[in-house]
């Protein structure tokens, strides 16, 4: 059997008051739009990973009551996204993190190449500048985990980037061989996996938040001509307001605090609500938050938002999470999502 078409029924909206209680019991101090967005991002983000070691963010809610009040979403309304793209269609998406992490160094071109071979439907790019201004794909804003070097990407330039090994630190077997060590992998930009993939779609994370790389990263989708094949994403509230006044028409993901938004919001009042993205990428859980609840999942479909799930790379979990009719699945291993895709089980 075949599942990849997607199907989200009978998510209920039920127990707002529980969710509620969840919310707030993370705390209240809120997060800042620029830096401190992206400190609430590495924290969320790294805290799927099971050596990450940090805990879950205490607090993200203080700040939003606001703008959950007034409705003030950043978005134009009279704009109207495509609605030709894979991305807002109705099929399941197997989604590469970072290229598939699992099976090939990540964010290398030869985790790219092996995610579009075993039937990756879209590919995800972190982005980052060098100090002469060349955005490149990776992860950390440090070369320091997934390289033979040490420190900052914007702090070294773009030759000084090229001459690390970015295979360095990849294994598959505990660390009892390396085997993509010296053989030629490097930190490649943005334009190049692009434009080495033109048929693919793809998760844009700007990292990045100081200095902006916003424009940058709008300039080369539209060169590209890439509108319909991206969505663009950032924790960060600055980030992803800057991408959608730069072109409106592009897909966006929400920021971190987009999201509590809505997790925030009656239920009752979602038929006003007015989304500011187009999908929501999200944990499973988070804290005390259920991100995949029948509340939340129940307010998203109302919204007309697809939603996006990371970082999972357990197959039962695979299997559990595609039964909720959610839209698509970062995963480390690609390989082994498709697999469940393509035979049901």
């Amino acid at each position: 059997m075949n599942i990849r078409n997607r199907n989200r029924a009978g998510t209920a909206i039920a127990s707002w008051s529980s969710l509620m209680i969840a919310l707030f019991a993370l705390g209240g101090a809120g997060c800042s739009e620029a830096e401190g967005g992206a400190e609430a991002q590495d924290v969320i983000e790294d805290s799927d990973s099971p050596d990450s070691g940090e805990d879950a963010p205490s607090d993200v809610t203080g700040d939003l009551s606001d703008d959950v009040e007034g409705g003030d979403a950043d978005t134009d309304a009279d704009v109207e996204p495509p609605i030709d793209s894979l991305l807002l269609s109705d099929q399941f998406l197997n989604i590469a993190h970072r290229g598939g992490a699992r099976l090939a160094p990540e964010e290398t071109m030869v985790a790219y190449q092996n995610a579009v071979a075993v039937g990756a439907d879209v590919l995800e790019i972190d982005l980052h500048a060098t100090s002469d201004g060349v955005v490149v794909c990776m992860h950390d804003e440090t070369v320091d985990r997934t390289t033979n070097g040490e420190g900052t990407i914007r702090g070294m330039t773009f030759d000084e980037l090229r001459a690390l090994d970015a295979g360095y630190h990849w294994t598959d077997d505990g660390g009892e061989s390396y085997p993509y060590r010296g053989q030629g992998l490097q930190v490649p930009t943005a334009r190049e996996v692009l434009e080495a993939f033109p048929e693919m779609h793809f998760a844009i994370e700007i990292k990045q938040q100081q200095p902006s790389i916003a424009a940058d990263v709008v300039a080369l989708i539209e060169e590209l001509e890439l509108d319909t094949q991206v969505v663009v994403a950032s924790f960060g509230d600055a980030a992803i307001a800057e991408v959608r006044e730069l072109n409106p028409r592009l897909i966006t993901a929400f920021s971190l605090s987009e999201m509590i938004e809505l997790f925030l919001l009656n239920p009752n009042n979602i038929g006003t609500y007015e989304a500011p993205g187009e999908i929501m990428q999200v944990p499973p859980a988070q804290g005390n938050i259920d991100a995949l609840s029948p509340e939340i999942l129940g307010m998203a479909d109302e919204a007309g938002l697809r939603v996006q799930v990371w970082t999972i790379n357990d197959r039962q979990e695979m299997i559990d999470i595609m039964a909720l009719g959610v839209d698509g699945i970062f995963t480390d291993d690609p390989a082994l999502l498709e697999e469940i895709i393509s035979t049901g089980d």
